[in-house]
């Protein structure tokens, strides 16, 4: 398996609608703007299972739609 350093989970961009509307966005920016920020963000990182938290285990949070990002 690829070793990356652990970046976050965030929710699966693969279901776009889903990952779009789970986004922050701040009072200067769009929410397509922030999308397109996100996917930037995302372009050199790697997509696996997310890490389990203190509250939550890998399979509840592939449950939840998220994963992991991995630089």
């Amino acid at each position: 398996m690829k070793k990356g350093r652990f970046c976050g989970n965030t929710s699966d961009p693969a279901n776009e609608e889903v990952a779009r509307m789970a986004l922050s966005i701040s009072f200067y920016e769009t929410r397509e703007e922030a999308w397109e920020r996100h996917l930037q963000w995302l372009e050199d990182k790697d997509i696996r299972r997310p890490k389990a938290t203190k509250t939550f285990t890998v399979e509840q949070l592939e449950k939840m739609g998220l994963v992991g990002v991995y630089s």
